[in-house]
């Protein structure tokens, strides 16, 4: 807050003299306070102020040549009189300094007549790497930016100095240990359906690093635990960092099918195999787009498309669920109309050899059914078009008879007793999506 004022866009320079003024000036202060460790948290202190982010204990350990339960003592106890602060990550704990201003005084005065490593980190953080490239002048004319920055003046030297040091560590950056274990914790997570703690770590992530990528995780969490609109801002900010992140705009299309806005989610289809993004999913979300907007010949044609993209081993991930939902709302009640598009979905997931997923599609679409929209009677003739279409086909045995049992469910105003016609193993996968605990 002392130094805003210098922190303008036409000079740096006048920012590094008071900058080092007063970090002389709190140099005996923090001598002092150094003073006052034993050589073991010294070499430890030194050490952080080096490494200038969270350390695990057992690198510590390694670099300062200290066993680990020295090591750990010792940082317990720099911990309590203030000089470090400790972030735990999974099983692991990073260390780092407690007061920046410390690292700094300690940074400056071991690297006396080099450049302020805070003032490239700045640089390095608040613009990207275009725009520094603007500032020394050396970007190519015919590149467009949304805010072109005017180059240094002849004069600005020591910014100019600056300037290229960031880009350098731009170039030569080591990846934070801290960011490599969130990631890795993270994983592990999202890999045990742990939403909640893999959030957490996005959350981590976005502050220590704030990439695109890291927002796009963050988005996935959000989504696994249903906060929607939360997503929407998650992947927004990714595509404000970086518009060209294919990933990004793949996963808002996908995100706004589920929101119901098709033509938003048809737009950001679009730009992500604009932008190179090929996986067959992206595919699928731009069908679902298409057929939720009503165009069926156009959507079909677009599944058609996204189906061709499969290997026997990479199965549809398509919202089959969806997709039928489609076929439900969007014809009117129109049984004709009903039969149609039900035959057309059943012949072209058989001919892909997907056919089972249509039939799990048909009954995680059951929620849908018990909606008041739905009339006792529109649900039964929905279950009789389904039985006339799909009952040849094996794969449809178990949907068709869930679907029946849920059609009887609506019928008698949530009978319970009519779901004991079905074994335990099916009533358990029934009963959630008739939203009974």
């Amino acid at each position: 807050m002392i130094f805003s004022e210098f922190l303008t866009r036409q000079s740096l320079d006048k920012l590094v003299e008071p900058f080092m003024r007063m970090l002389d000036d709190l140099t005996p202060y923090y001598q002092a306070r150094m003073a006052s460790l034993s050589p073991q948290q010294r070499k430890i202190v030194e050490f952080l102020c080096d490494r200038r982010h969270g350390v695990p204990v057992k690198e510590i350990a390694q670099r300062c040549f200290l066993t680990h339960q020295t090591t750990s003592s010792q940082l317990k106890d720099l911990r309590e009189k203030g000089y470090v602060t400790s972030d735990a990550i999974g099983r692991e704990s990073f260390y780092e300094m407690r007061e920046p201003l410390m690292r700094f005084c300690l940074e400056v005065k071991k690297q006396r007549g080099e450049p302020i490593q805070l003032f490239v980190d700045f640089l390095r953080i608040w613009y990207t790497k275009e725009e520094l490239l603007q500032r020394l002048g050396l970007t190519d004319d015919d590149l467009q930016y949304q805010q072109r920055l005017k180059p240094l003046p002849s004069d600005a030297v020591l910014e100019r100095e600056y300037i290229l040091y960031a880009l350098q560590a731009m170039d030569n950056e080591d990846e934070n240990p801290r960011i490599a274990a969130c990631l890795q914790e993270y994983e592990n997570c999202f890999e045990k359906e742990d939403y909640v703690t893999a959030l957490e770590l996005t959350e981590k992530l976005v502050t220590i690093r704030g990439q695109a990528e890291d927002w796009c995780k963050r988005g996935l969490c959000l989504s696994n635990l249903k906060r929607y609109e939360e997503v929407l801002v998650s992947f927004d900010h990714a595509i404000e960092l970086n518009p060209n992140d294919a990933q990004a705009w793949k996963l808002r299309g996908g995100l706004l099918d589920n929101l119901n806005r098709y033509e938003e989610a048809l737009v950001s289809c679009d730009k992500a195999i604009e932008l190179g993004y090929q996986n067959s999913c992206v595919f699928l979300n731009r069908a679902i787009a298409i057929l939720g907007l009503n165009r069926w010949d156009e959507g079909i044609a677009a599944l058609e498309n996204a189906f061709q993209r499969f290997t026997l081993d990479n199965e549809a991930d398509a919202d089959d669920a969806k997709l039928i939902t489609h076929i439900l709302f969007n014809s009117s009640n129109n049984v004709e109309i009903w039969r149609s598009r039900i035959k057309t979905l059943i012949e072209l997931y058989h001919k892909h050899q997907v056919i089972s997923t249509l039939g799990q599609g048909l009954v995680k679409s059951v929620p849908t059914l018990m909606s008041e929209m739905v009339s006792d009677k529109a649900a039964q003739t929905w279950l009789e078009v389904w039985r006339e279409l799909a009952s040849d086909y094996p794969e449809f045995q178990i949907p068709l008879r869930l679907l029946d049992t849920a059609v009887r469910y609506k019928e008698t105003k949530g009978n319970k007793r009519v779901l004991f016609s079905l074994p335990i193993e099916e009533r358990k996968l029934l009963e959630p999506l008739l939203g009974i605990e």
